[in-house]
């Protein structure tokens, strides 16, 4: 869908001025434009971070997930806050961690189990 602003009211210069426009709420604000200070969309940088981020995941993360499953999932986890997202990508990378080398002390290992329950 696309949408204007209402054009300003008078025929001279104004201080001050607000336009307010209400998204449906079935749809994302993807792209804005203005003059000089227009509004800003942060959704494309976050989702370029977030491919950064899948690409150094899939080459050096010691998972079977590969950069398309990692891009994948960080695709879908733009949706919720960034702390939960940070909690579901650390999950297979500390198991894959805990598989590369396993404790030889009882204690480590239910130190270990205790770590990955309580994440």
């Amino acid at each position: 869908m696309l949408g204007r602003a209402p054009a300003e009211a008078g025929g001279g210069e104004a201080v001050n001025g607000t336009a307010r426009i209400a998204l449906p709420e079935d749809g994302w604000l993807l792209w804005a434009g203005g003059p000089g200070w227009g509004p800003v969309i942060l959704f494309w940088q976050y989702l370029l971070a977030i491919a950064l981020v899948g690409w150094a995941l899939g080459r050096w993360a010691p998972t079977p997930l590969g950069i398309r499953d990692w891009l994948l999932l960080g695709a879908g986890l733009t949706q919720i806050p960034l702390a939960v997202a940070v909690v579901v990508v650390l999950y297979p990378v500390i198991l894959g961690l805990r598989h590369r080398s396993l404790p030889r002390r009882f204690w480590s290992y239910n130190l270990q189990q205790l770590i990955l329950f309580g994440l």
